[in-house]
């Protein structure tokens, strides 16, 4: 015959062992979702330890790369940006930010003497800065250059513009002024090239089969010059003129 009171000491063993066994796997299921540094999902929102480029956490930059696409600003630029995105020196271009016009620049601009077709040809074939659509200027775009001379900058009373471009347009105040700022130009600081004569614009006197309107900028003076050569009596040979070439 069995003995009771070791049967009972049996049944409370195991079932001691049944409830540690229970306790054990409980805890350690606990370490799939929580707050410790080794949970596979992390609930925590300030533990960032477990952190990974490209998560969603919005001041994790670490997969933050440099801006490739990054060009030229043209406000932080003392010349032009050209055609690739990069600064060019103002003694090769200048963008004026009066009027958004790109102009080419340069001690020479301007020491070579055109007749009218030749100044277009030149303008319409230079490659610059990148870019090749450049042109001659129209009046009213080489008249903006004009600075300091009340007579002949944009919108004064010299009546010469694209809107107005026959011979009856032009008046005595398109004469300019008399004596040059400084003894320099009527242009912005920023350009340089030859003063001493006229440059050429595209626009032809309207009324003339003969001349185009042109821009003096040691005085300010706008007038016409001829597309050919021509003396006039004594007077000195007329129709050539510097190029100043300008885009877009």
């Amino acid at each position: 015959m069995k003995n009771p009171f070791w049967a009972a000491f049996v049944l409370a063993f195991v079932a001691v062992g049944l409830l540690i066994s229970c306790g054990g796997r409980s805890s350690s299921s606990k370490s799939m979702v929580g707050d410790d540094d080794t949970a596979v999902v992390d609930d925590d929102d300030d533990d960032d330890d477990d952190a990974t480029p490209g998560d969603d956490d919005d001041d994790d930059n670490d997969d933050a790369s440099p801006d490739d696409d990054a060009t030229c600003d043209v406000n932080n630029c003392p010349g032009c940006c050209d055609a690739g995105g990069d600064c060019q020196p103002v003694s090769v271009c200048w963008t004026d930010p009066a009027t958004g016009y790109t102009w080419q620049n340069g001690a020479t601009v301007g020491s070579t003497p055109f007749l009218f077709a030749e100044a277009q040809t030149y303008c319409n074939g230079l490659t610059l800065a990148g870019y090749n659509d450049w042109k001659l200027p129209e009046i009213d775009q080489l008249r903006s250059l004009i600075r300091d001379c009340a007579a002949t900058v944009t919108g004064g009373p010299c009546g010469v513009t694209d809107s107005c471009a026959d011979s009856t347009c032009w008046s005595d105040v398109c004469n300019g002024c008399v004596l040059p700022p400084q003894g320099g130009s009527f242009w912005p600081p920023e350009i340089t090239g030859n003063d001493g004569g006229g440059y050429w614009s595209s626009s032809t006197v309207a009324d003339w089969d003969v001349a185009a309107w042109y821009v003096e900028f040691d005085f300010a003076y706008i007038t016409w010059g001829l597309f050919s050569d021509r003396r006039f009596g004594d007077g000195p040979l007329l129709g050539h003129g510097g190029a100043r070439c300008v885009r877009p």
